[in-house]
C-alpha cells in the first residue's frame, strides 16, 4: 500500500477537476493539419540550410573553360612541365641524344595525358549537372512544375536591401475533394494544372508562385503596398471563377478558389512562418465564411 510523506496533503475533487481543465489544450477551431512550425512567427529558416555550396575551383573551371578547351590546356601544360623535368634530369644525368628525350615526353603527355584529363573532367561535368538537376527537382512540384514549399521557404529567406512591402497569399481550390471523387484522381489533376496556369498568368515576373500542398497555392508578392495584395487577390479570384477549365469531360467544368491575405510593410522585419500563420488564419476564415471570397488579416 502507497504511503504518504509527512506534511502532503491530498488535493481536494475540485481542485483535481481544476488542474484537469487547466491542462487540457483546446482543439483548434480548423480540422485542418497545421505545421507546428506556423506557431514560432520570429523563426527564419537557417541560411545554410538554404543556400547552395559554392563549387570548387575544378567545377568552376569546367563550367567556364568547358571539357576539351580543359583538355587542351591540361594537355600544353603538362607538355611543358614534361619538356621542363625531362631537360633537368638529362642535365643532371649528363646524358646525350636530348632530342630523343623531349620526343619520349611529348609523346607520353599527348597520348596519356588528355584521356586522363577528358575522363575526369568530364565525370566533374556529369556530377555538376546531376547536382543542378537534384537541386531543381527538389525545389520543384512534379505535377504542375511550380516552385514547392521548399522554394517558398527559401525566397522568403533571400536578404531584402531596402524597405518595401510584402505580401503573402494563400489560394485554395473550393471543393476539391469533391471534384477527386466525381471526376476521379486525373481530371483533380488537370484541374490543378489549369488553375496553375490561370494564377500565373495574374503575377508578375517578381512574384514567386508555388504549390504549397494538395490544393492549395501561395505566392509570395513584394513590392506593393497594402490595398494592392487585396485588389490582387480579388483579381485572382474572379479570373479563376471566370476560366472554363477543359478537363476532357463532356462540358467544360468551372472551379472557385479561395484567399487568405496576410501584409507586412516592411520585408526586412516580416517573418515568413508569421505570414503563413497569418494568411492561413485569413483562408480559413474565408472558407468558414461560405468559399469564393478572400479575407485579409
Amino acid at each position: 500500500m502507497a504511503s504518504t510523506a509527512p506534511g502532503a496533503t491530498h488535493p481536494s475533487p475540485t481542485e483535481t477537476a481544476e488542474q484537469v481543465r487547466s491542462a487540457t489544450v483546446e482543439a483548434p477551431a480548423d480540422n485542418r493539419t497545421r505545421d507546428p512550425t506556423i506557431d514560432m512567427p520570429n523563426k527564419r529558416p537557417d541560411r545554410a540550410c538554404v543556400c547552395r555550396a559554392s563549387p570548387g575551383r575544378l567545377r568552376h573551371f569546367v563550367r567556364r573553360m568547358g571539357v576539351w578547351r580543359g583538355v587542351l590546356l591540361f594537355t600544353a601544360a603538362s607538355t611543358l612541365i614534361a619538356f621542363a623535368i625531362t631537360g633537368v634530369a638529362m642535365e643532371v644525368a649528363g646524358l646525350e641524344h636530348r632530342p630523343l628525350g623531349y620526343m619520349i615526353a611529348f609523346t607520353c603527355s599527348v597520348t596519356i595525358m588528355p584521356a586522363i584529363v577528358a575522363g575526369l573532367l568530364s565525370l566533374i561535368r556529369r556530377l555538376d549537372e546531376t547536382e543542378d538537376e537534384l537541386y531543381r527537382l527538389a525545389r520543384t512540384d512534379e505535377l504542375t512544375d511550380l516552385p514547392n514549399r521548399r522554394a517558398l521557404m527559401e525566397a522568403a529567406a533571400e536578404p531584402v536591401a531596402h524597405a518595401r512591402p510584402v505580401a503573402l497569399l494563400f489560394i485554395d481550390i473550393d471543393h476539391f475533394k469533391r471534384v477527386n471523387d466525381t471526376y476521379g484522381h486525373q481530371t483533380g489533376d488537370e484541374i490543378l494544372r489549369q488553375v496553375t496556369q490561370a494564377l500565373a498568368s495574374q503575377l508578375q515576373d517578381t512574384d514567386t508562385l508555388c504549390r504549397y500542398g494538395g490544393e492549395e497555392f501561395a505566392a509570395l508578392i513584394r513590392g506593393r503596398d497594402a490595398a494592392d495584395p487585396r485588389t490582387l487577390a480579388e483579381q485572382i479570384r474572379r479570373h479563376v471563377e471566370r476560366t472554363p477549365i477543359d478537363a476532357g469531360a463532356a462540358t467544360a467544368l468551372h472551379v472557385t478558389v479561395s484567399i487568405g491575405v496576410s501584409h507586412a510593410p516592411d520585408a526586412r522585419d516580416a517573418g515568413i512562418y508569421q505570414l503563413i500563420d497569418q494568411a492561413d488564419r485569413a483562408l480559413y476564415l474565408a472558407k468558414r465564411e461560405g468559399r469564393n471570397r478572400i479575407r485579409a488579416a
